[in-house]
């Protein structure tokens, strides 16, 4: 039987070995990843570039989020009541989540809309036809936005919506 006692020692010793090992190793990995997870808050005060972060909070890996007040704040477009919860940017992509209600009596009909944004000393940074992006509106109704648009406008300071002209 001591032949027996002695294999199973050596069993296991090799599996509390390997237990170790591999505890070792998920430990280190996960240590490793914990970093490259942690969300960092910045606020930096840089030039008000649209590529900056002056107004920008990154949560997570390449996305952004904008910090601006200025931005959720209401605006108007010809009897449209626009506001905007969320402007957020990944992969040279911006979004604008919010509503649009109705303020009129009347439909308005969908139509070309020109997206102006603006840095906070009032400098136009850019000017885009960004199409049709909200739909027709029954009177006194208000319907979600949801506009995603190809550029990286997360750090604007302020924007305007107006329709574009034929």
């Amino acid at each position: 039987m001591e032949e027996k006692d002695n294999k199973f020692i050596i069993i296991l010793v090799i599996v509390l070995i390997m237990v170790i090992a591999i505890v070792g190793l998920l430990a280190w990995g996960l240590n490793d990843s914990k970093n490259e997870n942690i969300p960092s808050q910045t606020q930096i005060e840089e030039d008000s570039m649209l590529t900056g972060s002056k107004y920008v909070t990154e949560e997570i890996k390449g996305l952004r989020i904008n910090n601006s007040e200025k931005v959720k704040e209401t605006k108007y477009l010809d009897g449209l009541e626009i506001k905007i919860t969320q402007l957020s940017s990944i992969d040279n992509r911006t979004t604008f989540l919010g509503t649009a209600k109705n303020t009129t009596d009347e439909r308005i009909e969908a139509s070309d809309i020109i997206l102006i944004i603006y840095d906070d000393k009032g400098n136009e940074l850019a000017k885009e036809n960004i199409g049709n992006v909200i739909q027709p509106v029954d009177a006194n109704q208000e319907i979600e936005l949801n506009i995603s648009i190809t550029n990286d406008y997360a750090n604007a300071y302020d924007f305007k919506l107006e329709r574009a002209t034929e």
